[in-house]
């Protein structure tokens, strides 16, 4: 390799350069052969990385609510390096984590999703006010307004006497359009 080599990552790539236990959602890394270095400065370079890294957790830094690493000047997210062992492909969508935790990668709270399903999985919003998801007091009306988002922008449903009577239209409307369960929860 030669200095500062952008390197295509793969699925084989990351498999080759990493172990996955689906079980802890933890990545690890494996030992590196010397070829994998630069020319200039191999040995102490590769005895270093060793030192440093092998068997050691890999992408363990957190940011943004995501773990993430860096593979050869890549910043790779975990849940994408998860899925590319896991499935022997990069993922070709966005990779939601089922209980809204974003450094939970156990293979189980993983799931491939267009960006859509992935927007009808979130928790609730720390600015809603009402307690529930798709509702907001309409003060002109003086009643609850219940509304779904379309992907695009917030449509209404309608406008209820009762908190109780709108959270329940929202969730219908969200249960129809075909939202996650836990979408809207606070977690």
């Amino acid at each position: 390799m030669t200095e500062r080599t952008k390197v295509v990552l793969t699925a084989a790539l990351i498999r080759a350069l990493m172990t996955y236990d689906p079980e802890t959602g933890i990545l690890t890394w494996k030992p590196r052969p010397p070829e994998m270095f630069p020319a200039r400065n191999r040995k102490s370079i590769h005895a270093a990385w060793h030192a440093k890294n092998a068997g050691k957790e890999a992408c363990a830094c957190i940011d943004a609510g995501y773990r993430h690493g860096g593979l050869f000047y890549h910043k790779i997210r975990a849940h994408r390096a998860a899925w590319a062992i896991m499935t022997g492909e990069i993922p070709k969508g966005e990779i939601d984590h089922i209980n809204g935790d974003g450094t939970d990668n156990r293979w189980v709270n993983l799931r491939l999703v267009t960006n859509t399903e992935n927007a009808r999985n979130q928790k609730r919003h720390n600015t809603n006010t009402s307690g529930h998801t798709g509702v907001t007091w309409d003060a002109q009306a003086s009643k609850w307004l219940a509304y779904f988002w379309d992907g695009r922008t917030s449509k209404k449903i309608a406008k209820f006497d009762s908190l109780e009577d709108a959270a329940k239209a929202a969730s219908d409307k969200r249960a129809l359009l075909g939202y996650h369960e836990n979408h809207g929860t606070i977690r």
